[in-house]
This record gives C-alpha cells, structure tokens and sequence, in this order.
C-alpha cells in the first residue's frame, strides 16, 4: 500500500480510533498533527483535507478520507483480515448499534466545540462544562454496558477479537476517566478495555504514544515531586503533632467518660440504699 498520512490531534477521540484500525490491519502510516487548541484545524491548508475543520483526515490510496468510522469500514473492506465485523449481518449490526451509541449519540454532544457553545450561551463555567461531559458520558456508556450483555460477548464485544465496537469503545473510556467518570457499574466494559489495551495495536494509538502529545520532562517532574514533599514535610510534622494531641484528648475523654460511669453507678447505689 502507498503512502498513508493520518492527519490528527493526540488526544481526538475519533483521531484514536483510527490509529487503532491502522494498526490492527497492520497499515503503516504517517501521522502529521493538527494542533486543536492553536486553532491549526481551521487553517485554509486543513479545511482543503476536512472541509469541517475537524480531525482525523486520511490520505490514502490517492484519496483524502474523513469521518472515523467511514474511514474504519473502508479500512475493513480494503484490508479484509482481520475483519471488524463479524459475517453475520443481525451481529454486526448488534456491533455497529454499540459503536453508534457512542459515535453517533454520545461524541457529537461531547465535542469542546458544542460544550463551549453552549457554555457560553448559558454563562456557564468550566464545572458546568465538565458536569455536561460526565453527564452525556456517563449516560452512553451504560447504554453501551447494557448491550454489552449479550450472550456473543466475550473477552471483546464480539467472540475473541476486537472489532468495530471495541475500537470506538477504548477512546470513549479514554476520555470518561478523564472528565471523571465512575466506571465502577460498568464491569463489562472495563474487562473489554483491559484486554484491548493489553494487544500492541491499542497501546501503541494511546493518546500518549501519539507522535502529536506533549513530550513528557521526567526530570522535571521528578524534580517537581521533590519539591512538592519539600514543601509538604512541614504540613505532615503538624499533622503527625495534632494526631497525637487528638489521642492524647481522645484517652482522657475516655477517663472522664469512665469516671462518670462509676460515679453515675455509686450514686444510683446510694439512691437505691436510702430507700
């Protein structure tokens, strides 16, 4: 295959889809990123590739292809092995139900374009912004969890092998932890994307391992760490020092609380005597 150039931003969570169906069908590709804080996806040069200014955009096969998961089928019908889609056309439509949940019904609402409209329409503030993500999130997921418990469920959302389903589910979780949202009642799905993000396909089109995220400074976050235990040494010496204050109150509240017992109980006693 020719040449293939995924033109995207790190942490795009239709961006990452992509790369992970590149990657399951074995595709080498290119990754040229567009940079959404800096308004890069607005450029003339990026609207020619996306006529919405919207990212992923992929160049192949002489085309420039948009939208995730037009991209993701063409993928599927060009590299047949390994197929997204089971055979059987009532189970890949029971896949293609999952991944619309979240493609079709949950992402578009989620997107900081929409969520920053609408913000800004209502005067609302960044709580408000991320009350509205885990909200609509939290709402599509457990849609999907519930479809999830299907007898053809297994260690993917289909049989043995990842599909359509799962390659739009990892990045929706992806961004779920990051808005904070509980995953605790949704076991299916979480077991699903364990045993994706263990195969290099998944691990290798994480947000972080994208050619597009912020390089990390290990020495600087070490050095980070250390100043912050520097500055909270003091803090943890008074709290250790009102800890033992607090037992030495809660031991004598205990005296007190005895001896009041045994007084209470002598002058019952002498009550009791006197009559």
């Amino acid at each position: 295959m020719a040449d293939v150039t995924i033109y995207d931003y790190w942490r795009s969570s239709a961006s990452y889809r992509v790369r992970i169906a590149l990657n399951l069908k074995g595709i080498e590709f290119k990754s040229v990123p567009v940079n959404l804080l800096d308004g890069s996806h607005q450029t003339k040069e990026h609207r020619q590739r996306n006529p919405q200014g919207f990212v992923p955009a992929l160049a192949i096969d002489g085309m420039m292809m948009t939208q995730s998961l037009a991209i993701i089928e063409y993928l599927d019908s060009r590299v047949p092995q390994p197929p997204l889609l089971p055979a059987d056309p009532a189970e890949a439509a029971r896949l293609r139900a999952m991944a619309y949940v979240i493609a079709m019904d949950t992402h578009p609402i989620c997107n900081p374009s929409v969520v920053g409209h609408h913000a800004a329409a209502f005067d609302g503030d960044a709580e408000d912004k991320a009350a509205w993500m885990r909200y609509f999130i939290d709402k599509g997921l457990r849609a999907v969890e519930a479809l999830a418990g299907h007898p053809a469920t297994g260690t993917f959302l289909h049989g043995d092998a990842p599909g359509l389903a799962d390659i739009v589910l990892v990045p929706q979780l992806y961004n779920a932890r990051r808005w904070g949202v509980a995953l605790d009642d949704m076991p299916r799905l979480v077991a699903v994307e364990e045993a994706c993000l263990s195969l290099p396909a998944f691990a290798a089109a994480a947000p972080e391992a994208s050619s597009g995220a912020p390089k990390v400074d290990a020495k600087a976050q070490r050095r980070a760490a250390a100043e912050q235990r520097q500055l909270l040494a003091p803090l943890k010496k008074a709290a250790e020092k009102l800890e033992k204050e607090l037992n030495k109150v809660s031991d004598l509240n205990a005296e007190v609380e005895n001896a009041l017992f045994h007084h209470d109980a002598v002058a019952e006693c002498v009550v009791f005597s006197c009559r």
